[in-house]
């Protein structure tokens, strides 16, 4: 899963605190430009050339003699100092080569050879970045968009590597993994006419919030945790609401009582709304209850009242 976008917790039927939360993003992907390049720096005349390693130093100290200095990436109220000698950063040090690209934030430090952010490069651009690309596949080719890494990627083997699934998984109390959808969430949306939209090739459905909450029948039996998932990118490709721009929020519902057998119940629709972002369940009774979901396009809230004999 990666970059998780809000969770929700839950105790299951076994009196376990279980966590979930929906994976929104498609992996951390480094700038193409980094910020921070000793060959620069070189030929700047702002550091001396060296042979093999050196040690640099990092921090938010402004001590005299910065060979770096810009606002930070990650926190633009901060300024980042480099330095060329050990000890002179707040932040710590760290060994460079001459040739050394690296990407610098006070909170992660300075990170090379793709060691905290992947280099990307879209199917497009492959030819001209590895040459010869006929063990690639043709399709993913021709298509053009899915962005794969750059520096994982075999065009010998016609291996192409790219970030995980949009999805959402549980945890237990202690992090573990549990359960992830993989691509359900595209099965699903695609059944329904809610996918592609255009950028899904890599971008997947965007699940963009869970809601965790349980049932029981009228007589207050057979207890079912579900979990009711916004997908931000998933609109109906047959309808131009907003003129031409697909509209229409689909909300799967699951039943993730037992992880080892995950069930989708039902998908909740509103053809008029566009983009969910927040989820929240009112329960009425132990058996009944809605999913109120506030839609960020549409600037709009749907309610979607349901019951235990609707889904079992």
């Amino acid at each position: 899963m990666s970059q998780p976008d809000g969770i929700s917790s839950y105790v299951n039927a076994a009196g376990k605190l279980l966590y979930v939360s929906p994976g929104e993003g498609d992996g951390r992907i480094r700038p193409d430009d980094v910020n921070l390049e000793i060959e620069a720096l070189i030929e700047d005349g702002l550091t001396d050339a060296f042979e093999g390693e050196k040690t640099f130093s990092y921090g938010s100290n402004d001590a005299g003699g910065a060979v770096f200095s810009d606002a930070d990436p990650w926190q633009e109220d901060a300024t980042l100092y480099i330095y060329d000698q050990a000890g002179f950063g707040n932040k710590g040090d760290f060994d460079v080569e001459n040739d050394d690209e690296l990407f610098a934030t006070l909170k992660h430090g300075a990170n090379k050879d793709d060691g905290f952010y992947y280099d990307e490069v879209r199917s497009k651009d492959l030819e001209e970045e590895y040459g010869n690309v006929s063990k690639f596949d043709s399709a993913i080719l021709a298509e053009g968009r899915l962005k794969t890494l750059k520096d994982m990627n075999d065009p010998k083997t016609g291996d192409l590597y790219m970030m995980g699934t949009r999805d959402f998984s549980f945890f237990d109390a202690k992090g573990e993994t549990l359960y992830h959808t993989g691509n359900m969430l595209e099965e699903i949306a695609a059944s329904l006419n809610h996918y592609d939209d255009g950028r899904s090739d890599d971008k997947g459905t965007e699940p963009e919030h869970t809601v965790s909450f349980s049932m029981t029948d009228k007589k207050g039996n057979n207890e079912r945790d579900l979990v009711a998932v916004g997908l931000e990118r998933a609109l109906d490709q047959s309808s131009t609401a907003y003129g031409s721009l697909p509209a229409g929020s689909i909300i799967p519902v699951f039943d993730v009582t037992d992880l080892k057998d995950v069930k989708h119940l039902a998908t909740f629709w509103s053809p008029n709304s566009w983009s969910p972002e927040g989820i929240y369940y009112v329960q009425e009774a132990d058996h009944k209850g809605a999913p109120l979901v506030a839609s960020e396009m549409s600037g709009s809230v749907s309610t979607f009242p349901v019951s235990y004999s609707d889904l079992f």
